[in-house]
């Protein structure tokens, strides 16, 4: 028995704090009252969301499921909120909505409808355009924000506290801060000192760590090259971040 295609959703949204936020649950529900008015019924089964999944990549675990199901002949339509939901760039977006179309797939967009005629195509690649610009505009602000907060030594900028350090969080009295971990700070001098005094290379100062069984800051029993590398080449140490 042949079943007839049905109508699949589509959520996403670009971080981890946005999904905590429910901001994937507001998206749903938003599609799911659409398609109810609509009298078109959902499936569970049917229900694509993609958490903490970024709009400016086609690799995403839900979007490529749903993409096989429409490849399948098992969707008749994909409902979303906006363009931007099913991506950033208008590049990905043209691509998807191409590809649906070639397989009888409509996608219509719950708050941005588009219909069939030439002048109302042009709305889709003229909405991820706007949608990119945005994008840019917002990474841009952010960019300048911590050039600002690292101008003013700030180290809440920094994506995390060094080896021998731990990252305090600000208050609401006082800035986020480095403290000193002694058990960590002890182990940092060691490895300048076998680089520098003992003229030991990387691989065999992680060697000898590994031998002597010091605890790593992730505690996973082994010194691995890349990490005694990274710690050796890291400016935080002299004061410096970029």
């Amino acid at each position: 028995m042949t079943l007839s295609p049905r109508t699949a959703l589509y959520a996403r949204v670009s971080s981890d704090r946005q999904a905590q936020q429910n901001t994937i649950a507001s998206q749903i529900a938003t599609i799911q009252t659409f398609a109810v008015a609509q009298g078109v019924p959902i499936d569970a089964d049917l229900i694509f969301a993609d958490k903490g999944s970024s709009g400016t990549t086609l690799a995403r675990p839900q979007l490529d499921l749903l993409r096989d199901k429409a490849a399948a002949g098992e969707i008749a339509q994909i409902l979303i909120l906006t363009p931007d939901r099913l991506a950033r760039q208008y590049t990905h977006q043209v691509l998807l909505v191409e590809e649906c179309q070639k397989l009888g797939v409509t996608m219509p967009f719950v708050n941005r409808q588009i219909a069939a005629a030439p002048e109302d195509q042009l709305l889709l690649p003229m909405q991820g355009v706007i949608a990119e610009y945005a994008r840019e505009k917002i990474l841009e602000r952010y960019r300048r924000g911590k050039l600002h907060k690292a101008h003013q030594g700030h180290v809440s900028v920094l994506s995390g506290a060094p080896s021998g350090y731990g990252y305090i969080p600000a208050t609401a009295t006082d800035a986020a801060r480095y403290e000193i971990l002694d058990r960590e700070a002890r182990i940092v001098k060691r490895v300048f000192h076998l680089l520098v005094n003992d003229h030991q290379s990387i691989g065999a100062i992680a060697r000898l760590l590994t031998t002597e069984q010091i605890p790593t800051r992730r505690d996973v029993g082994k010194w691995e090259r890349s990490v005694v590398w990274a710690m050796v080449r890291n400016p935080a140490y002299t004061g410096q971040a970029a």
